[in-house]
């Protein structure tokens, strides 16, 4: 009969004791986790709802102000004022579809600025075109940047196409209205540009004042940290860029 000695005994025995521990160990941590990662998940679902139902209330908000402006669009006579209005309208609209794409968005964060662009270019087209035939062409892959960078950005290109509609194409049947962006290297290049009558140099050079212009280069230097220059060449062409957040 073979004989075990004592000492392999007890080291069998402690062996499987720890082994046990640590099996019942493991067991607890792992259902810790798990309760860990529900209530993390729960928490973030309550966060979202509530991110999703602030957007939805400043998406509203804006609507009842462009409603007030509306009303006052309609009831003034003066043509320059109604101008104005209309202006400031597109303004609040400009903002109303960064808020109305994240109500309506699975990524509360982050917004595609080519739904963006999109958006202004089929509503100004829409308001101001009258009676001239538009192309409006987008091109560039998907670009994701927060709210913070939507906004003031949908605010720029509001201005741009806004002008573009408003003076470059007098006298013409046909216009062409074109983004072309890139979203590379934390950086976002774009270039807005039409085929109209073009830009005065005294603008450009700013020996003539435009509130418009003033506005655009403001927005970007000063809110989006970034460049815009601007350029006549068979047509206006804004040349904007600026940092990207696209992780």
């Amino acid at each position: 009969m073979v004989s075990i000695p004592k000492n392999f005994v007890t080291a069998i025995v402690i062996l499987i004791l720890s082994l046990a521990a640590i099996l019942l160990i493991s067991l607890v941590y792992n259902n810790r986790l798990k309760k860990t990662e529900i209530e993390l998940n729960e928490s973030l679902e309550e966060k979202n709802i509530l991110l999703r139902e602030v957007h939805h209330r400043v998406k509203n908000n804006l609507a009842v102000i462009t409603s007030l402006v509306d009303m006052q669009f309609i009831n003034s006579e003066n043509a320059e004022t109604k101008q104005k209005l209309r202006d400031v309208g597109n303004r609040i609209i400009s903002m109303s579809i960064i808020y109305d794409n994240l109500s309506q968005s699975g990524n509360l964060s982050k917004i595609n600025i080519r739904t963006v662009f999109m958006t202004l270019g089929e509503k100004h087209i829409q308001d101001y075109s009258m009676g001239i035939d538009i192309h409006f062409e987008v091109t560039g892959d998907d670009c994701l940047i927060s709210p913070d960078k939507a906004v003031p950005l949908s605010l720029a290109i509001n201005e741009i196409i806004g002008k573009s509609l408003k003076f470059a194409f007098k006298g013409k049947k046909l216009g062409e209205i074109r983004i072309n962006y890139t979203c590379k290297d934390k950086t976002l290049n774009m270039r807005i540009s039409d085929n109209g009558i073009g830009i005065d140099r005294s603008y450009i050079e700013g020996k003539t004042e435009s509130i418009g212009l003033d506005l655009i280069r403001n927005i970007v230097s000063l809110q989006l940290n970034g460049t815009a220059e601007i350029h006549s060449d068979g047509g206006t062409i804004w040349i904007i860029s600026l940092p990207a957040d696209n992780n």
